[in-house]
């Protein structure tokens, strides 16, 4: 099955720094598909080396929006681009500048707005993005779409300039926070340049609620805002201020007033000059409150298992005493027989309590067992190898 990496890793001429700004782009490029209600197409040359023929190329992978249906039914990977886009993509690759197509292409009866931009690396273009836009979704936009697309159409300018993706990320929100990172529909702010707020969808309206911020959030500055809902004496994540700033890329998890917000800035720019930032936000609060049930349950079943273990441990050892100290073969014979169930439960036990299918590997058990039974049949003068 052809893929993405499978692509990139086959095509001659790229190095490391090419597949990594690739990679990284590809991770957050949802977020301009969902702003801006567009499916996006990364075509890349068939080689650095050769890229002359702009027909040739090939789409690397695709990313459909996830607040609008998709235009694009099929999947496109591994394919040469749609004729029509020729040459939209031969002016782009060799200008090295975002180009948009005269007119609106008209597919299976949609009216189609192309935009393609280079992807630079290192002074050198390595791939281009087509953001696709179905325009025939475009006439009932209200405030909510319009702050959307405008922001979306941002982000995908700044990859032109190499600005988007952002080279660095600060984030404290990892380990189990990281697949709590919000999403567009989720809920998001925009600041302008000064950090006030000009535009807050109304899911992230309801996320704030959480934390007793209310009313209207337009015009107020949205570090104010926030940090007034703070406890003063409570500890605050340290990548808070730079979130709700907005300069800088950064994520964070806020807690407060008993409710738990997952926030990612994103800044934006025009020309290389800042010009506001967009912050995504995420209630977790239920989510979190669910983690918690579940650290206790798993503290709890810890717990049980070390008390078992250690029973069982102490039975064997006692069992393995008393076997020690008898005078009859027999006793002895059936002291270490009972001695090897023992031993046996708590292996079985052991691996049942490391997973969550109660099922057992039979090989690791089986090994286990076989060497405590050779180390419990092994007499003085005897040697039993397996």
């Amino acid at each position: 099955m052809i893929d993405f990496n499978s692509l990139i890793s086959q095509t001659p001429g790229y190095n490391e720094d090419d597949v990594n700004r690739l990679h990284s782009l590809i991770a957050d490029w949802q977020i301009i598909a969902d702003l801006t209600f567009s499916d996006l197409l990364l075509v890349i040359p068939p080689s650095m080396d050769d890229f002359d023929d702009v027909s040739r190329f090939i789409v690397a992978t695709q990313c459909r929006p996830s607040t609008v249906i998709s235009r694009i039914s099929e999947d496109w990977v591994g394919k040469n681009p749609e004729p029509d886009l020729i040459p939209l993509l031969e002016h782009t690759w060799h200008s090295n500048i975002l180009s948009r197509m005269d007119h609106y292409r008209v597919v299976d009866g949609i009216s189609v707005c192309d935009v393609a931009t280079p992807v630079v690396c290192n002074g050198r273009v390595i791939a281009m993005v087509v953001r696709e836009s179905n325009m025939d979704t475009r006439g009932d936009n209200g405030r909510y779409e319009m702050s959307s697309i405008g922001v979306g159409k941002q982000l995908f300018y700044m990859i032109t300039n190499g600005d988007f993706p952002y080279e660095k990320r600060v984030s404290l929100a990892r380990g189990k926070y990281r697949r709590h990172d919000p999403r567009v529909a989720d809920g998001f702010v925009v600041l302008d340049s000064d950090g006030n707020v000009m535009y807050a969808a109304p899911n992230a309206i309801s996320s704030f609620r959480r934390i007793g911020i209310s009313g209207d959030m337009v015009g107020k500055c949205f570090a104010d805002i926030v940090s007034e809902k703070l406890d003063p004496d409570a500890k605050v994540p340290e990548a808070l201020q730079l979130v709700v700033d907005g300069r800088v890329a950064a994520a964070v998890v806020l807690e407060a007033q008993n409710a738990v917000i997952s926030m990612r800035s994103l800044p934006l720019e025009t020309e290389g000059k800042p010009t506001g930032s967009l912050i995504l936000c995420r209630d977790i609060t239920e989510l979190r409150w669910r983690e918690r049930q579940l650290e206790t349950k798993d503290a709890t079943i810890s717990e049980i298992h070390h008390r078992v273990k250690n029973n069982l441990q102490a039975v064997s050892s006692l069992l393995r005493l008393q076997a020690r100290r008898t005078k009859s073969d027999e006793v002895r014979r059936e002291l270490e027989e009972a001695q090897r169930r023992v031993e046996t439960i708590a292996v079985v036990h052991e691996g049942l309590s490391q997973t969550a299918d109660e099922m057992v590997d039979f090989d690791a058990v089986i090994a286990n067992l076989l060497r405590m039974s050779v180390d419990l049949a092994s007499a003085k003068n005897q040697t039993i190898d397996i």
